[in-house]
């Protein structure tokens, strides 16, 4: 085989080596993006979850709030039906 004949050979088999790793290359970056993607898809999911259960914490507050203000409500009327009933104990 010649010197030209060779270095053709030699870069032909570099051309189809190169595009081989191109194609490896292209197929890991194709990968990379699905995982991206699906990160990205579960991340949405996770801040929807995370609105609701703030949504939820927020609700629960609320009623907590209410049953604190029932309770203390219960409690003056209890004050008030204790005095009252101090005044026929006399």
């Amino acid at each position: 085989m010649s010197r030209g004949a060779k270095v053709i050979t030699e870069g032909n088999e570099l051309a189809d080596k190169t595009q081989q790793m191109f194609d490896e290359i292209a197929g890991n970056v194709e990968k990379s993006a699905e995982q991206v993607e699906t990160i990205a898809a579960a991340s949405q999911e996770i801040a929807a979850s995370s609105e609701e259960a703030a949504a939820t914490a927020q609700e629960q507050s609320a009623a907590v709030q209410e049953m604190t203000s029932s309770i203390t409500q219960l409690a003056d009327a209890a004050k008030e039906l204790k005095k009252t009933a101090e005044k026929f104990r006399v």
